[in-house]
């Protein structure tokens, strides 16, 4: 079996839910911190338009976001 084939097994065994809580549209300058989220939540950002800078506010370290990126925080880290 292929790995989408797994992946598509995954998923029709498991029940995912999901919910939209925050649709924004920020302009320059902006900042918002998240803080770590519940045990239960997988907190993920679309980058629609533009870009965005993705930061661990413990490390400092941080990851240009740009136009049609996706990022999954499988741990629900904190971050900026």
């Amino acid at each position: 079996m292929s790995e989408v084939d797994w992946l598509s097994h995954l998923l029709q065994i498991i029940t995912v839910t999901g919910q939209l809580e925050v649709r924004c549209a920020y302009g320059a300058p902006w900042r918002v911190a998240w803080n770590k989220a519940a045990a239960n939540e997988i907190p993920y950002h679309v980058i629609v338009k533009g870009r965005a800078i993705l930061e661990d506010p413990k490390t400092r370290a941080a990851r240009e976001l740009l136009s049609g990126d996706i990022v999954l925080l499988p741990h629900g880290a904190a971050h900026v």
